[in-house]
């Protein structure tokens, strides 16, 4: 084994020990996903003391109505769609475009708020499809705006790769769109999928498969205002009685008592 191998064995060695010393001497492990869990019950961890603990999202996200500011980006023609978040390899982007290619004769517009290194080669992609008219790039906002844009979006998209670390964990991004009470398109697999729906508040796709992201984009698109309108209360209530921020707090002062 060459010299750069033996050491980065002893150094995940290393690693690998001293997280389990730490699990062995803490009285509880709280783990952001329920994905975890197998992992930490490997580490030596008894089942009793791992909780699962997501991490809250901030209070402005919410329903908002009757919101005027940033509805010039939004058409009214057209089923809006609003991906808000890095713009990185993570997120499949490329997945997206070729979702919207099959869609590019229907009435549906793709609202992009963020920025990352992906942006370029998306823009390209998208030139050499001729998608300019179906992608809107709005570049980045502060947070507390997110829910502004989201106001006017039929439809929230958060999307990542195929790879079995991102099937473990809860995408950020779906807690935020719960909260604002939107419909949720999510191409992605296991956690998040699984949130969705058992929230009922949208539509999931494997990762990675555009085919069938165009599709449960084309079923959305077919329901009608008061069905979506449904979907998105659904996902608020979700958001509500799991990952509200005062209700995870109250939850962890219980944890710190128990």
């Amino acid at each position: 084994m060459a010299a750069g191998g033996v050491k980065n064995k002893f150094v995940l060695g290393f690693f690998n020990s001293l997280t389990k010393w730490i699990y062995s001497h803490c009285r509880k492990v709280l783990v952001q996903s329920p994905g975890f869990t197998d992992y930490i019950l490997n580490q030596g961890v008894p089942k009793d003391k791992i909780v699962f603990y997501p991490n809250p999202t901030e209070a402005f996200y919410k329903p908002l109505e009757n919101e005027d500011e940033y509805g010039s980006f939004f058409s009214k023609d057209h089923f809006n769609i609003v991906f808000a978040g890095n713009i990185g390899e993570a997120q499949s982007f490329h997945t997206i475009i070729e979702a919207a290619n099959l869609l590019k004769k229907l009435p549906v517009k793709f609202v992009i708020l963020g920025d990352g290194r992906y942006k370029e080669t998306a823009l390209l992609k998208i030139k050499e499809l001729g998608l300019e008219k179906i992608f809107s790039f709005l570049g980045s906002y502060p947070p507390t705006e997110m829910p502004k844009f989201f106001s006017h979006a039929d439809a929230l998209l958060v999307s990542l790769k195929k790879d079995k670390i991102f099937s473990l964990t809860i995408p950020a991004k779906i807690q935020s769109y719960l909260a604002c009470g939107k419909p949720i398109i999510a191409s992605i697999d296991g956690e998040g999928a699984k949130i969705v729906n058992d929230a009922k508040c949208g539509l999931t796709s494997p990762a990675e498969d555009s085919l069938a992201l165009s599709r449960i984009i084309k079923e959305l698109m077919t329901l009608d205002k008061s069905t979506l309108n449904q979907m998105g209360n659904n996902g608020r209530a979700y958001y509500e009685k799991e990952f509200d921020r005062e209700f995870l707090l109250k939850r962890l002062e219980e944890i710190f008592i128990q």
